[in-house]
């Protein structure tokens, strides 16, 4: 293309057009480098309320397992009781068995000896009914 044989209306215009050109690159430019600065302060906001929100669930993480450790240890003292109320109530158990066994035999042998005396005693009756009619048959 021959500059040369422009016109300098035509220059002027050419110069207008490349200048707004310029200009359209630079205010776009311009906008990309506010939109970057906007971008990077929402990251930088975006990334402050994460590092928020992940401290904030650190710390609800931290207090449920601090309950739920409260939570075991109450449960192993419950188990521990319990534990301890079952040995006793086990000791308890064969205490009471062992006694009513005791009493078992205690009675066992003393209906034992009643009924050996009783039978002593039916014996001697027994005797003495034999002796007294034996007399008696003789008497006559």
């Amino acid at each position: 293309m021959d500059f040369g044989s422009w016109s300098p209306s035509h220059t002027i215009l050419a110069l207008f057009i490349v200048a707004g050109f310029i200009g359209q690159v630079a205010v776009l430019f311009y906008r990309m480098g506010q939109t970057e600065k906007r971008l990077t302060r929402s990251e930088e906001r975006a990334e402050k309320r994460d590092a928020e929100l992940l401290a904030m669930i650190d710390k609800r993480i931290g207090e449920v397992n601090q309950r739920i450790g409260e939570a075991n240890q109450r449960i192993g003292e419950a188990n521990q009781r319990i534990d301890g109320l079952r040995s006793e109530m086990n000791q308890q158990g064969e205490s009471l068995r062992s006694e009513m066994n005791q009493q078992g035999e205690s009675l066992r042998s003393e209906m034992n000896q009643r009924l050996s005396d009783m039978d002593a005693s039916i014996r001697q009756l027994n005797q003495n009914h034999i002796e007294h009619l034996t007399h008696h048959h003789h008497n006559e």
